[in-house]
């Protein structure tokens, strides 16, 4: 008869397992049940949602442990509460619904907070996530190519994440790809051949250039140029960045044009007139828009450009009066991410969430200012500076970058799977020491196999060692999980 010590996993394992578990479930399921049909990704994703938020509001709090983090998640709730049921006289429910809306930016923060709060987490965590990054930039490849041929590409080119995610998969590529570029990153050798040694990265940039998302053209910039070390030989490589930056423009407009150029509504997108048309719309539009307005036109069928969007604001804050400015109209506008049962407020603007909505215009709406005040707290917790560490400033820039399109470009920062990868990129640029002693994951290997990056992840010891030590570790030394 077998005897030995029964295996012991500790909570902080359970943590990171869990995740993981969010980000292939969320970051695959999509794609694999819009095979059937749309409708009935419909019936399952708001379940899906709804399962998630309670499950990371719940897990949230329960690990809520640092003093910053407090005050991010217990100010939100108290200014949500104040703005909902306080100031417009919301029902409770509708604050309590509200709060699905902002649970990932707001619950997930404390949950990969502890999953980085030792270093041995830390180290299962990276090892496990970054293999699993990898592995996710080229899911894309075969996902988005199926897009384009059977559904044309658009919006549905959202890559694993299924139809209506083109930015989001865009602005995942983009980041992911930067993130494992620096992990790779040879300073000891120039900019060119840093990025020939990795070229498989610069390769699983591709599946980005296949759907209609425009903003890619700044993740291109934000890329090569935040790629450049600042060293002796910035200027040397300045010289061969700018030039390829002109390139990657031109590629992506070539494959644009290729693919959409046809069926574009004003020509070439590397114009100004374009981005005018693109971001700001025109008169046409600006027409339909207040007749919407004014008429409470509940349109499902009108998407208008950002630009318009924004020009509507004011007329929406001031039909309720000064007050909304300063503590918005209430949350659980939209139910969560769902049209499908409109608030009071939302019900005579129906033409407005139609489409593309944006991050700051919904905390306005919602919290209004107090509401931004509370975000900018929020982000200047997560970039803050730590005793003893230095942040990887290349991969801080872009974060903070791509956060700022995000806010005005729409609401990644409100769906879990991006919020989930951000917030890890984020705590690794704090614990990039660490990052480095762990090693690069190898892509120089076949093509096929993935360039190895199956390989057998290892920590200091094993989960049952760590967890008959104790089963939440609290010592930053590296001594429990």
């Amino acid at each position: 008869m077998k005897t030995g010590v029964p295996v012991y996993i500790s909570k902080g394992a359970l943590v990171i397992y869990w995740l993981m578990f969010t980000f292939w479930f969320l970051g695959v399921y999509p794609f694999l049940i819009q095979l059937d049909s749309y409708q009935l990704f419909l019936n399952v994703d708001g379940n899906v949602t709804i399962f998630f938020e309670g499950c990371y509001i719940a897990l949230g709090l329960l690990l809520l442990r640092n003093r910053w983090d407090k005050a991010v998640v217990y100010g939100f709730i108290a200014i949500a509460f104040i703005s909902t049921v306080l100031v417009n006289g919301l029902p409770v429910k509708e604050w309590l619904n509200g709060l699905r809306f902002y649970a990932p930016m707001v619950f997930l923060l404390p949950v990969v907070r502890y999953a980085f709060a030792t270093r041995p987490r830390r180290e299962f965590f990276m090892e496990l996530m970054d293999r699993s990054l990898y592995v996710f930039l080229w899911l894309q490849v075969p996902c988005m190519l199926y897009q384009l041929i059977v559904y044309g590409g658009w919006d549905y080119g959202g890559g694993s994440l299924g139809f209506y995610q083109s930015g989001l998969i865009s602005e995942l590529i983009y980041v992911i790809s930067f993130y494992l570029m620096l992990r790779r990153w040879d300073y000891s050798k120039n900019y060119f051949r840093n990025l020939v040694n990795n070229w498989i990265l610069l390769f699983l940039l591709f599946p980005s250039f296949l759907n209609e998302t425009k903003v890619s053209l700044v993740y291109i910039v934000f890329y090569f140029l935040l790629l450049v070390p600042v060293n002796r030989k910035f200027v040397k490589s300045m010289l061969i960045t700018l030039p390829l930056l002109c390139f990657m423009i031109w590629l992506f407009n070539y494959f644009y044009m290729s693919v959409y150029g046809s069926r574009t509504e004003s020509g070439e997108i590397l114009t100004m007139e374009y981005f005018d048309y693109y971001v700001i719309g025109d008169e046409a539009s600006f027409d339909i828009m207040e007749l919407a307005y004014e008429n409470a036109d509940d349109s499902e069928d009108t998407d208008f450009q950002r630009g318009l969007k924004w020009v509507a604001l004011p007329w929406l804050m001031d039909d309720h009066g000064a007050e909304s400015w300063i503590w918005g109209n209430g949350t659980g506008i939209l139910k969560g991410h769902s049209n499908d049962d409109p608030s009071e407020f939302a019900i005579p603007y129906g033409w407005l969430f139609q489409g593309t909505i944006m991050t700051l215009y919904m905390l306005i709406l919602e919290i209004g200012i107090v509401g931004v005040v509370w975000f900018v707290f929020t982000y200047v917790v997560l970039f803050r500076k730590a005793a003893g560490r230095r942040r990887q400033k290349q991969l801080v820039l872009y974060l903070i970058g791509l956060l700022i399109t995000v806010i005005v470009y729409n609401t990644s920062m409100n769906y879990f799977f991006f919020t989930l990868v951000f917030y890890y990129l984020a705590y690794v640029s704090l614990y990039w020491e660490d990052a480095k002693v762990l090693g690069n994951i190898s892509h120089s290997g076949s093509m096929i196999s993935v360039g190895g990056v199956f390989k057998k992840v290892e920590v200091k010891g094993s989960l049952s060692d760590y967890g008959r030590k104790c089963s939440d570790g609290q010592d930053d030394s590296g001594n429990w999980l």
